[in-house]
């Protein structure tokens, strides 16, 4: 995306994200240091249903996936663990997602494909 950018506030054990995009604004993807050896931060449920700049302003589910997958490389690059991070494994299997009326293959471990494991790492 272009001219986007996240800028991470702290406070303390926990803190927030901010996202960016040309003037538009989300100021509260909330995370919180991991108690999990795994994970440096943890961020759960992500909610990006809509724009604090301009107030109200729904993102679509699309443009939604479009942030998750930015921010999980962003964090990538600060070389910062997270539970949105792409599971180790992310080979595709034969079998099906079981996510209901999905057509895609499912990961290997996983019960769903890769749209679906990142749709459930959304706030509905």
């Amino acid at each position: 995306m272009a001219n986007h950018q996240f800028i991470m506030k702290n406070s303390g054990h926990c803190g927030t994200v901010v996202y960016c995009e040309g003037d538009r604004r989300i100021e509260g993807i909330y995370w919180e240091i991991a108690g999990n050896p795994d994970h440096g931060i943890v961020f759960w449920p992500i909610d990006l249903r809509e724009w604090d700049k301009p107030k109200g302003k729904a993102i679509d589910k699309e443009h939604q996936l479009k942030i998750l997958r930015s921010l999980r490389q962003w964090l990538k690059n600060q070389n910062i663990r997270s539970n949105i991070d792409l599971p180790p494994e992310t080979t595709i299997t034969d079998q099906p997602c079981v996510w209901a009326g999905c057509s895609e293959r499912k990961i290997k471990g996983l019960a769903v494909c890769l749209r679906h494991y990142d749709l459930s790492l959304l706030r509905e």
